[in-house]
């Protein structure tokens, strides 16, 4: 359970988010108590669950607060309060070990004054029998003043006991997955070879881990590294140092301390770490060890040519090794990570796979963007980078580009400010891709334009089409000469085109239809293959990158992805190691439709869960109309209240969005794709199509005399407007007439609402930089009331003309009274209607008015008060090996 800058734990007031990861996040506080800083760790919630865990790690904090040295930052304690549990530790400024490395090469003496600290730390918490277990340059502090802490003391054994030998089942595994307790039982590349084979450990884990460190810190670069997980285990298990990285200048005696610390054999490795008697400042001056050079009789260098001369003569009789198999890894970023699954990809790698970026939202539903090497513990919140959409990273990995407020900017995988390139014209779906030479194409409105990294004006690189709605999911192919995008042409994923264009000439090729979100994978020297989604199925074909053709057949490679229809966006990303990511489909979540009242009671609506969406009530109150999804199809029921009794009314492969019932209850209007149609509500009758745009249209309102209707759809240069049309035609032929712009500006206009007298319009608008609910006049919109404060969106209009409701940006109803005075209207202060809250995962209306005004019907999640955490990812380790063994490059 999270807490938030400017809240109170107990006497700590609770400042800036430092980090977070499994074991949950770290906040800067003020001990208002005692007046000093503090670092506060909020646990996950799994450890007040389970109390034998708990009273464990009770224990474990009790040993860890009596260790009193100046190179370990202080455990002050736990602290519980309002449910959370926290852990109150020393707050250490200044850079970690790792960004100290990272910083520039360390010379020997300062080399020398930080291993000598951390060995003492080291010592003083074996002689209290406390192992660390995690020791790596993340879990190291450098203050200004050159004073070395170690953080995170044995946290590992809190939430993990030994298990014993023998015991292949219960044995520990490395994973990125929360364990019982919800951390990581250690970081690959520095766990002892015992650790990584899940035998017990004692302190000479800790004197492996320093000597991995020391290793680091004298060349700069890491001792075990490997393009996986797994082959970072493999190396440090087999792999031999490569001992030529040291410096010239490293004194005999650290070289040999190197070597008794990384003995592979802790029978034979440094005992005690108090025995690093030879980091003293007599050491630093040193001279190095001359080299011996001994050269090999002439009998050695011809057998050695020979041997050489028939090893290259059996390589050219031999097929080349097999491709690494397949490797599947489900990863959970964490409890409180919710990851947004409606826009483009939430979690992304760097090219060289070493670093994961991904949105997660709060429960407000603000997106926050956050990174984490995969080496580390826990991911960092980027400032800055709040209501982040659709991230990609820059080629060498060091930068983020994304959107946000109507804008294109890029901020550095380290935090700091972001950088602003330029404006964007559609609010969502906007996407980019960052290729070599600093060049970015994007999705700033309907067509993709270029953009360099450094910023400036956008210029065109592709227009749509007649038909064309957008083009989407760009992705620079390698040498930066074309880029691959998908166009759609109505509003599902699935009916799309992936097309090619070349960049210096405009020229496109259509490469395949009927499908979403294509991405090129290297699979070869100069070829790789096109893969892309169609109904949450990944498929690949064979691809030259040069010609810009598939060159065989397509087949299905991965099954269970996520992703968004209409838009296309894929919960997918991979990098250049041939590693991809994706977020795995899930069963929906089931949903309850529930009366409400303003007290908070409620009462069943519908006896039966489902997956339910978008409820709207008849004019009568008698009966209901909703989606429900089965399978990939969204369609129309309605269910007669009082005889109890569903009919579902729409059969059609397509999905719908967004019902309003016409006032004589004898038609559904709703929106597909670029299309609004109206249906009957007995279900008699197909669907007939009654308004075609160029663009998606939204359906948000009809007014109470029928005459009127609402909806949205993108203009080319303003975004989302709020337009209005007259409905027309016959009783059986109904059609939209003469439909136009009610706002139309730079700014993201939705949700509209008739008052009952159909002389004025709320809708929300965020031109003040935050979504608030606002009234015009309608039809001719001129002057304006601000409704709500603080947030809303989604406006209803009561039937009895006296109030207005909304949804806050709590998630609760809210509502204003009014009274018309000299022609115009008088809007009291926001109250909140009722404290329930009524979340919602998507962006469309979760909650309808009574005809009474007392009371509403809400859909409410069956899995809590919470919708359910999207917070697993899976990664595909040498998936582009997999499509080499799958077909012909």
């Amino acid at each position: 359970m999270p807490l938030s800058p400017g809240s109170r734990h107990g006497v700590y007031q609770i400042g800036e988010l430092l980090g977070k990861g499994g074991m949950g996040e770290v906040y800067r506080a003020r001990d208002t108590k005692l007046d000093r800083d503090v670092a506060v760790k909020v646990l996950p919630e799994s450890f007040a669950r389970d109390p034998d865990l708990l009273a464990r790690f009770e224990r474990e904090a009790k040993t860890l607060a009596s260790l009193n040295h100046p190179n370990i930052a202080h455990l002050y304690g736990l602290e519980e309060s309002g449910g959370v549990l926290a852990i109150i530790m020393e707050f250490v400024p200044g850079p970690t070990l790792g960004e100290r490395i990272r910083q520039g090469p360390v010379g020997m003496e300062e080399v020398i004054a930080i291993a000598r600290q951390i060995s003492d730390a080291l010592e003083a918490a074996h002689d209290n029998g406390v192992i660390h277990r995690d020791l790596k340059p993340a879990n190291v502090k450098i203050t200004s003043e050159g004073v070395v802490k170690l953080l995170d003391f044995g946290l590992a054994k809190a939430i993990a006991e030994d298990r014993p030998r023998g015991d292949s089942d219960n044995t520990p595994t490395l994973t990125l997955r929360e364990t019982q307790a919800g951390v990581i039982l250690g970081t690959a590349g520095y766990m002892a070879p015992e650790q990584v084979r899940g035998t017990p450990v004692d302190k000479r884990a800790d004197i492996w881990a320093f000597g991995v460190v020391l290793y680091e810190l004298l060349t700069g670069k890491r001792a075990f590294t490997g393009a996986t997980v797994a082959d970072i285990l493999a190396t440090s298990l087999r792999a031999e140092l490569d001992w030529t990285a040291l410096p010239a200048n490293t004194p005999r005696e650290v070289r040999r301390l190197l070597e008794r610390c990384l003995e592979r054999d802790r029978k034979k490795r440094l005992r005690d770490i108090g025995d690093a008697w030879l980091l003293s400042h007599e050491v630093a001056a040193a001279p190095p060890a001359a080299p011996r050079r001994v050269w090999p009789p002439v009998w050695l260098w011809m057998a050695l040519t020979g041997l050489l001369a028939a090893a290259l003569v059996a390589s050219l009789w031999t097929d080349p090794p097999p491709d690494p198999p397949l490797r599947r890894l489900n990863v959970s970023l964490g409890g409180e990570v919710n990851l947004p699954l409606g826009r483009g990809p939430a979690a992304i790698l760097s090219p060289d796979g070493a670093r994961l970026a991904y949105i997660s939202t709060t429960k407000a539903g603000a997106p926050r963007l956050y990174s984490r090497r995969l080496d580390q513990a826990e991911a960092r919140a980027l400032a800055g980078a709040e209501d982040a959409d659709a991230p990609f990273f820059s080629p060498d990995g060091l930068w983020i580009g994304f959107f946000a407020g109507r804008k294109l900017k890029k901020i550095s995988v380290e935090g700091g400010s972001p950088v602003t390139l330029c404006s964007t014209v559609n609010d969502r779906p906007a996407s980019g891709s960052w290729g070599e030479g600093d060049l970015i194409v994007a999705t700033l409105g309907t067509g993709l334009v270029r953009v360099s990294a450094s910023g400036g004006s956008p210029q065109p690189v592709t227009t749509p089409g007649p038909g064309e709605i957008q083009h989407r999911w760009p992705q620079l192919l390698p040498g930066g000469n074309a880029a691959l995008f998908t166009s759609n042409t109505t509003a599902y994923a699935d009916s799309g085109s992936i097309e090619a264009v070349t960049l210096a000439t405009g020229a496109r090729k259509v490469l395949h239809r009927n499908g979403s979100f294509g991405r090129y994978v290297p699979t070869g020297k100069k070829a790789g293959h096109l893969t892309w989604l169609n109904q949450g199925t990944l498929f690949a074909a064979p691809m030259d990158p040069h010609r810009l053709e598939l060159t065989g057949p397509a087949r299905p490679v991965v099954e269970d992805v996520t992703y968004s229809d209409p838009n296309g966006g894929a919960q997918l990303a991979l990098a250049d190691d041939g590693t991809l990511i994706y977020v795995p489909q899930r069963a929906p979540s089931l949903s309850t439709i529930l009366w409400l009242d303003a007290s908070g009671k409620t009462q069943p609506l519908l006896a039966k869960p489902g997956n339910y969406s978008y409820p709207v009530l008849s004019p009568d109150g008698r009966q209901l109309a909703f989606l429900q999804q089965a399978g990939n199809n969204r369609d129309i029921w309605v269910h007669e209240l009082e005889r109890d009794v569903p009919r579902r009314i729409t059969f059609t492969p397509d999905n719908e969005y967004v019902l309003v019932w016409t006032p004589d209850r004898r038609w559904i209007i709703f929106s597909m794709g670029n299309q609004l149609r109206m249906v009957r509500a007995d279900g008699g009758a197909e669907p007939v199509t009654i308004y075609e745009s160029k663009s998606l249209v939204f359906l948000h309102a009809i007014s109470a005399d029928g005459r009127y209707l609402a909806f949205c759809q993108q203009g080319a240069t303003t975004g989302n407007d709020l337009w209005t049309a007259s409905l027309g035609g016959t009783p059986e032929q109904p059609k939209v007439v003469r439909p136009e712009p009610f706002q139309a500006t730079a700014f993201y206009e939705i949700f509209a609402g008739f008052s009952p007298d159909g002389k004025w319009l709320a809708y929300a608008s965020d031109e003040s930089g935050a979504t608030e609910v606002y009234a015009r006049p309608f039809p001719t919109g001129s002057g304006k009331h601000l409704i709500s404060i603080g947030g809303g969106k989604m406006p209803i209009w009561s039937p009895n003309g006296r109030e207005l409701f909304y949804r806050n940006d709590d998630e609760q109803i809210a509502v204003v009274d009014y009274k018309s005075s000299g022609g115009s209207l008088v809007f009291s202060k926001p109250r909140v209607w009722s404290d329930r809250r009524i979340p919602s995962g998507a962006n469309l209306r979760n909650f309808t008015l009574a005809p009474d005004g007392k009371r509403f019907a809400v859909m409410v999640s069956n899995e809590g008060p919470d919708l359910r955490r999207n917070n697993e990812v899976v990664f595909l380790e040498n998936f582009a090996a997999e499509l080499r063994r799958r077909g012909p490059r």
